[in-house]
Parts: C-alpha cells; sequence; structure tokens
C-alpha cells in the first residue's frame, strides 16, 4: 500500500462507516483508499458501492481485491513485527500500546448497484448498509488529509448539537492546485441563503450522524447530478452544520470522466430549487429563490435547444403562486 511501510502501525478505530461510490475509476479509487488508510483514525468499516456496466464494475472490483489484498499482507507484517505473545505494539502516535492480538482492523467491503445508477444510490445503498454511528462520504477522485476523520470528530464531539460538519477544501486540477473562490469556499452555520447560488458543501468533506442522514431521506436518488446540492438545502432548512476552518480534503479533477456537465448541474439545481419551493417561501427566501432561479434559467435559455426549453418550464413552475 501506498504510504504504509513496515514501521507503519494501525491507527485507532472510530464509529465511522466510510462510504467510496466509483464508477470505473479503478486507479483513482485505490488512492481514496490508500488515504483512508493514512489517517490518524481509522474507520471501522469502509464500503465502496460500484455502478455502471459489468465491465466498469469488474475492474474496480478488481482495483479493490488487490488493495484489499494488500491490506491483508500489512496485516501479516503487523503480526510478525509483533513477535513474541504478550509483546506491545505502537497503534498509532500518543496512543496506548497493545498487542498484536488486540489490533482492530477495518472492515472492508465492495457492493453493487442494483442498476446503473447514480452516487445517490450508491450512496444510499452505503448508508442503508452501514453500522456505525456517523457516515462519512469520499468520491473515488478524492483524497483525504491524515487528520481528516481525528479533526471532525473532536470538533464534533465538543459540539453535541451539531449533526455534522464538514470543512475547507484543497483543489487540484491535472495535479497543480488552483485557488478556491471566496464565493466557493464553505462556510459554517446554516447558510441557506447562499447555499441556493452554489453548492457549499463538498460531500468528501462530510461527517454526519447516519440516523440524521436516514430521517433527512438521503440523497434523492431522481437526481444524476446535484444531489449533494438538494440534501444540504433540506439539511439548512432546519439545522445547522459545522465548518472546519482548514482543508482537509483534497478535491481533484483531471481528464477522467465527470458525473455532470455545466448544463445538466443548472437544470438540477433548477429542479432541487423547484422541490424545495414552498419551504423556502415559507421561510421568507421567495426574492432570493426567484433571482437564482432566474440567473441559472438564463444560462440555459441563451440556446434554442431542449435543455433551454426545459429550463423555461422550471423557471416557469418556480415562479407560479401557491
Amino acid at each position: 500500500m501506498k504510504g504504509q511501510t513496515n514501521e507503519s502501525a494501525p491507527a485507532p478505530l472510530a464509529p465511522v462507516s466510510v462510504i467510496i461510490p466509483v464508477r470505473n475509476r479503478p486507479e483513482l479509487l485505490r488512492e481514496a483508499l490508500d488515504s483512508v488508510l493514512e489517517g490518524t483514525v481509522w474507520p471501522r468499516e469502509i464500503q465502496v458501492i460500484a455502478n455502471g456496466s459489468r465491465a466498469e464494475i469488474e475492474k474496480d472490483q478488481a482495483s479493490f481485491n488487490q488493495w484489499k489484498e494488500s491490506v491483508h499482507q500489512w496485516k501479516a507484517t503487523v503480526s510478525l513485527r509483533s513477535g513474541a505473545p504478550g509483546q506491545k505494539i505502537q497503534a498509532s502516535a500518543g496512543s496506548e500500546s497493545r498487542n498484536a492480538t488486540e489490533i482492530e482492523w477495518p472492515d472492508l467491503s465492495f457492493h453493487e448497484c442494483p442498476s446503473e445508477a447514480g452516487p445517490a444510490t450508491a450512496r444510499n445503498l452505503g448508508s442503508k448498509l452501514a453500522s456505525q454511528f456517523y457516515l462519512a462520504f469520499l468520491d473515488s477522485d478524492d483524497l483525504w488529509k491524515p487528520d481528516k476523520l481525528q479533526q471532525q470528530l473532536t470538533f464534533l464531539q465538543k459540539r453535541p448539537h451539531l449533526k455534522a460538519c464538514h470543512s475547507q477544501e484543497h483543489w487540484i486540477k491535472n495535479g497543480q492546485a488552483l485557488n478556491v473562490p471566496l464565493r466557493l469556499r464553505p462556510a459554517t452555520g446554516r447558510p441557506l441563503k447562499e447555499s441556493l447560488e452554489t453548492c457549499l458543501v463538498s460531500a468528501s468533506s462530510l461527517v454526519i450522524e447516519r440516523n440524521h442522514f436516514l430521517t433527512l431521506g438521503g440523497f434523492d436518488e431522481r437526481f444524476p447530478s446535484c444531489e449533494d446540492y438538494e440534501l444540504w438545502i433540506r439539511h439548512f432548512l432546519q439545522h445547522c452544520m459545522g465548518c472546519i476552518q482548514e482543508p482537509l480534503t483534497i478535491k481533484r479533477s483531471g481528464d477522467w470522466s465527470q458525473v455532470s456537465t455545466a448544463g445538466s448541474l443548472d437544470i438540477n439545481r433548477l429542479r432541487a430549487l423547484l422541490l424545495q419551493k414552498n419551504a423556502l417561501k415559507r421561510i421568507g427566501l421567495e426574492p432570493e429563490l426567484q433571482e437564482v432561479a432566474l440567473k441559472k434559467s438564463r444560462v440555459l435559455m441563451q440556446k434554442e435547444d431542449a435543455l433551454a426549453k426545459y429550463a423555461g418550464r422550471l423557471l416557469r413552475a418556480i415562479q407560479e403562486s401557491g
């Protein structure tokens, strides 16, 4: 495994289920998985949820199996390094030493979506299968920094009124660092008005109580993209969210395939706004709703095509009273 040597030791386990949706990204998947086990604490379980064609799933599963075998080899190395029965090994910096036989490792599993579904379905499936108190999502092309989970769990333990928290991010495109525009930087509290304009929470940066996620209804599987944007609106209608003002997640983009295009993003955001139209009106955000809807539809309606017509219908539905 990348980053793990014969001197590496297992980290303490935390009550977290990590869910990684993947579609035809075998190399990126292994890098994402590595970043989880390079952490100062580990989740108790890691689930990879594949969707796509049979050929795509087989590629991703072969990559996962190869990575899982490297974990098993590492486990064997730890056991051999422990020496005689009863000899102590260090679990992580600053933690108590334990016998090799007492070391726990995350449960690693690979699951398939029942059909060629999108990331919303994959994440929801993982959430239903999860057994831990917290959920943490990681897109297969993103990475975590080593102290990501530890910082967020400490943050939430000190703020029991919060159901979730996220963090700032590093952005990397084709290996080059990008500046995150100020308007797109994550915010703490209840930034509902700001979240209508753009998606302010990255799924890869989130830690959320599983019961709360399920009570919200999870991601809306009717959305091929912007399912996260729609869910954060639902969350912020009722709850705050903490934000650690430090980049703990690395958001990557490159020449691999992406789920969405610019046009589909705005269409699906209009769909989300229409779904939450009445709730937003009830709390006095109708002016902001109308302004954002008009702005997003204008961009799409510059062309005379099917997407423009659909944007027009969505805008009219948002503008209708009642």
